[in-house]
């Protein structure tokens, strides 16, 4: 059985291809869903921003995709049809900006947990990208935000070569860890344990581990599914690109992609083709990306999307007039309000090579 996600979206026609590449084919209208009962606009009362999806298409027609978490007043997820959202861009300059569509992802009660594939970067680069390996803290607090049902294979590249390194597999004194097996764990404690083994060396095989880890994950049916994927810099090789992409939209798992170092679009050191590597494998997948502009972001942001995988979220795709104006490499804050009561949250990102 394919895990299927519900879906509830606004009245305004989906624009955003891209977004929509996470699989229509479980969607399943329903009516309002979340913390209480009734108009889910009137039980928002928080915003989280999860990601953002922007590709260099921008400079041309302005779209831009917003993945967030809406909470009630009791940290519920509030992911109802018929959501109010609207956006404004602030800076560089004021902004119109036109929601296009939002649609909500809650997690389908029959198909009973998740399963998430981690991959984290553990190349030698990490050293000055993450020299106090925030990333460990960052990956048990994801780990913290799972349920009882959820189930994590965690790995890392850098360390093997050119293959993924199942951690909780080393932790325990496995002598096949690398390339890992299908093994997903939902011993919290134990994965906790193995993100000791958080350590810098080798290279960046990231389409690779993509390629390695989509069908691992792919295995666990009757279950939603997603990846989790950190980075500092761009692959080694660009030859298992395609591959990967494929890969993932094919068995319709969504990556979401975190950018640390010259991957980070607010990095001193940004790389844009670095940024872009994430942007594209979150955007066609259907996750989103976001960007750590410093190692200690990590937390709050591994946070973000291990809620958003595990309890659902929502993604608007808008249209900023005047775009076309902006330079690539420009700052651009924006702010998303989402029901009748303001809830709001604020975005940012750097705008991309044209």
């Amino acid at each position: 059985m394919r895990a299927c996600f519900t879906r509830h979206r606004s009245v305004l026609s989906f624009a955003l291809v891209a977004l929509a590449s996470a699989s229509a084919a479980c969607t399943i209208r329903t009516e309002p869903v979340g913390g209480a009962a009734g108009d889910p606009n009137e039980q928002v009362t928080e915003v989280v921003v999860v990601g953002t999806n922007v590709t260099s298409g921008i400079h041309v027609t302005g779209e831009l995709g917003v993945t967030t978490l809406p909470k009630d007043a009791n940290k519920l997820a509030v992911l109802g049809k018929g959501l109010k959202v609207s956006m404004h861009i602030s800076s560089p300059a004021p902004m119109d900006v036109d929601v296009l569509d939002t649609e909500c992802t809650e997690p389908d009660a029959s198909a009973k947990g998740i399963s998430i594939g981690v991959i984290l970067d553990d190349s030698g680069s990490m050293a000055s990208s993450d020299p106090k390996r925030m990333r460990k803290d960052a990956t048990v607090g994801f780990l913290n935000t799972l349920g009882a049902d959820d189930r994590v294979l965690l790995t890392d590249y850098g360390k093997s070569g050119s293959n993924l390194r199942d951690l909780l597999c080393v932790s325990q004194g496995g002598a096949a860890c690398s390339p890992p097996e299908a093994k997903f764990s939902s011993d919290k404690e134990a994965l906790i344990k193995a993100t000791e083994l958080i350590a810098n060396g080798g290279g960046t095989p990231l389409y690779e581990s993509c390629v390695q880890m989509t069908p691992l994950v792919d295995t666990q049916k009757g279950v939603r599914r997603g990846m989790l994927l950190l980075s500092d810099g761009r692959p080694n090789s660009e030859s298992k690109r395609q591959a990967c992409h494929d890969a993932a939209k094919a068995a319709q798992i969504p990556v979401f992609t975190v950018g640390l170092g010259p991957a980070a679009e607010g990095d001193a050191r940004v790389d844009p083709r670095a940024v872009k590597v994430l942007r594209e494998l979150s955007t066609e997948t259907g996750g989103s990306y976001a960007s750590a502009n410093d190692a200690a972001q990590l937390d709050g942001l591994f946070q973000n999307m291990g809620a958003a995988l595990a309890k659902g979220s929502c993604r608007t795709s808008a249209k900023v007039r005047g775009f076309d104006k902006l330079e690539p490499g420009s700052k651009v804050t924006g702010e998303i309000t989402i029901g009748n009561k303001g809830a709001k949250s604020t975005f940012e990102f750097v705008t991309p090579e044209r």
